[in-house]
């Protein structure tokens, strides 16, 4: 029994450190050098090996698979936004990053509401459209637009904006390089 333990325990940690190079390394390269760089050995070694039948299926069924490449930067950015209010005459209202919630689930909800945009850069990076999309995340702006709207009298249209942290690489950090954001999207209701 004590072998049989043993065994186990041994096939485990095979099995986490091989997903977890590979995820360490394709989180890696993809982040810093893109799709066609060259990864080496040891990416394509624990690539095989991952992708295999046997420790696949082992990998998916106990989590293993999820790796710890999700600590990798940029992996869930959050994205950012901002609604400007104007009168009828043009006039700037107000600039809000989000309405007044009362609820902490309202705030909440906003918060994973944003998620949804990285479907859509991802759709948008491998030029492909998606109508549904983005049709639910006009309406979704839409929903969240009028609702600040409402919180102002003489308020006449907004201007909806959604940006994407942009992190240097670790050479461009090194060089003094700071963080930007840059401008995904833009609304207007």
């Amino acid at each position: 029994m004590k072998k049989i333990f043993i065994c186990f325990v041994v096939m485990q940690l095979f099995v986490i450190i091989t997903v977890n190079i590979y995820g360490l390394l394709e989180g890696y390269y993809g982040y810093y050098y893109g799709p066609k760089y060259n990864r080496g050995t040891l990416y394509k070694i624990s690539e095989n090996i991952s992708y295999s039948n046997p420790i696949a299926f082992y990998s998916t069924y106990t989590g293993t698979a999820t790796t710890y490449g999700f600590y990798a930067p940029n992996v869930a950015s959050q994205f950012l936004m901002n609604f400007i209010v104007f009168d009828k005459n043009g006039k700037q209202l107000d600039v809000r990053i989000s309405p007044n919630f009362k609820h902490k689930e309202s705030k909440h909800r906003f918060a994973l509401c944003t998620s949804i945009m990285m479907d859509k850069m991802e759709i948008k990076q491998s030029k492909m459209i998606n109508e549904p999309l983005d049709g639910y995340i006009k309406v979704m702006l839409h929903e969240i637009a009028m609702n600040i709207k409402k919180e102002y009298t003489g308020a006449y249209k907004i201007f909806a904006n959604v940006f994407l942290h942009e992190f240097p690489s670790i050479k461009e950090f090194k060089a003094g390089k700071k963080e930007k954001i840059i401008l995904v999207d833009k609304y207007q209701f």
